[in-house]
């Protein structure tokens, strides 16, 4: 099994070992993913049952039990060709220039082991796979727009009532000099580091979140829901934590608050970005009564990302979709996310409910 831990627990997957036809499974054309999205999906599904066995074990296991750190990283995956030579997009587009689809085969393939990809109307107009990289005059944006300062510790769309439970991120080209890097904590880290108090506090409804950036907030308003920031057992929990957008409600909330990003810095590790590698991050669960407990993670960038270039997609394991503020019946719950540009119907909140963020979801029967 090419596999071995780094410091404290994280797993890293060293993938340059792959056989021919392994590679092959990531390399061969198939359907387009953005003019042929379900079809695309499938086959990456049933590309990635060929993997080798090690490989689908190790996402199996990290779908069930995660591991102390909430991240995996698997290293030399396939890229596609040319790279070197294809300008970086602009404002973070598509790439008009990149006509091979190895990236976001890699981001379906090892994702359709955790769970259905979705994503957010709002972001990137529902693209299932989103380009990161910096886009002139958003340098100081909190955003994975900016280049030049560090993007504050954060979990995944907190403001959001269907937050996916995995995020990947891909590495399609570094930044010339190298220095770019994800920083991230688990909570499993900071628990230990608060006061039975501080516990207690984040565990109620006492703290507003904003919405994102990325979702067209560009008034910088604390303008999301109240929620607690530890939820699921008390002992190994999840959290919704967004350091730039959660602001505590009370004096104690917000000191309870001021002791997690302190704890979160003192537990900080750091991931740096090459070519072919693909993070894999645990970062929330729509349930947690009766099911194990896994490491939630949150995670920064920092250091000069000018020529950085990733792709990034979401994934959940698949709950009834809300359609209406009501429930999809079992019948109707097998369901592929569809772009809207498709013609295909997607899925919203309750504006009464969320205001005009909707979301495409999947969801499992």
């Amino acid at each position: 099994m090419k596999t071995s831990q780094l410091e404290k627990g994280c797993l890293l997957i060293d993938c340059r070992g792959f056989d021919e036809k392994t590679i092959n499974l990531f390399l061969a054309p198939g359907p387009d993913p953005y003019r042929e999205t379900e079809e695309f999906l499938l086959d990456c599904e049933m590309r990635a049952d060929e993997l080798p066995r090690y490989l689908r074990r190790a996402l199996l296991e990290f779908q069930l039990y995660s591991n102390s750190e909430g991240i995996l990283l698997l290293r030399g995956l396939p890229v596609d060709p040319g790279l070197d030579h294809t300008r970086t997009p602009a404002l973070a587009q598509r790439s008009e220039e990149k006509t091979t689809f190895v990236s976001e085969r890699c981001l379906a393939m090892i994702g359709s082991r955790l769970g259905h990809l979705v994503s957010y109307i709002q972001e990137k107009n529902g693209d299932l796979f989103q380009n990161l990289v910096p886009t002139p005059g958003s340098e100081e944006v909190q955003s994975s727009e900016g280049s030049r300062t560090r993007l504050q510790f954060h979990r995944e769309t907190v403001f959001h009532p269907h937050s996916p439970e995995f995020l990947l991120l891909f590495c399609l080209r570094p930044d010339h000099d190298r220095v770019a890097e994800t920083t991230y904590a688990s909570i499993r880290h900071v628990l230990p580091l608060l006061g039975e108090r501080e516990r207690e506090l984040l565990f109620e409804p006492l703290y507003r979140t904003g919405i994102d950036y990325s979702f067209g907030n560009r008034q910088a308003l604390i303008n999301g829901p109240i929620l607690p920031v530890l939820y699921g057992r008390r002992e190994d929990p999840f959290w919704n934590y967004d350091e730039d957008l959660m602001v505590g409600l009370t004096p104690e909330a917000s000191l309870a608050l001021e002791a997690l990003r302190k704890g979160s810095t003192l537990s900080t590790e750091a991931s740096s970005w090459k070519q072919g590698i693909c993070s894999v991050l645990t970062i929330a669960a729509p349930f947690t009564d009766g099911l194990p407990s896994l490491p939630a993670t949150m995670a920064s960038t920092a250091g000069s990302s000018a020529h950085l270039w990733c792709g990034i997609s979401a994934f959940r394991q698949g709950i009834a979709i809300p359609v209406s503020a009501s429930f999809a019946p079992p019948s109707q719950q097998m369901m592929r996310p569809k772009l809207p540009s498709m013609g295909s119907r997607s899925v919203s909140e309750d504006p009464e409910k969320f205001a005009d963020f909707s979301a495409i979801h999947s969801s499992s029967p």
